[in-house]
């Protein structure tokens, strides 16, 4: 994978080197990712995570505290 768009050549891709060495408004599918708002995303994987390893957990002490009375 070259290091920046100047070593890229006519070759490689099918793209044509001059296009990419003088456009300041080339767009890639890499720029969108680099837009996401990393916590947004973070939140949102945050709420559909937690409930799920608090109900876990719940059950964890649950059995723990089962396990401990029929000992008894």
């Amino acid at each position: 994978m070259p290091a920046s768009f100047n070593s890229v050549t006519s070759n490689e891709k099918g793209v044509d080197a001059s296009v990419l060495k003088g456009s300041a408004s080339y767009h890639s599918a890499d720029s969108d990712l680099l837009s996401i708002n990393e916590k947004a995303l973070i939140w949102k994987i945050d709420m559909h995570v937690v409930p799920w390893l608090a109900l876990l957990y719940l059950f964890n002490f649950l059995d723990r505290a089962s396990i401990g009375n029929a000992k008894v």
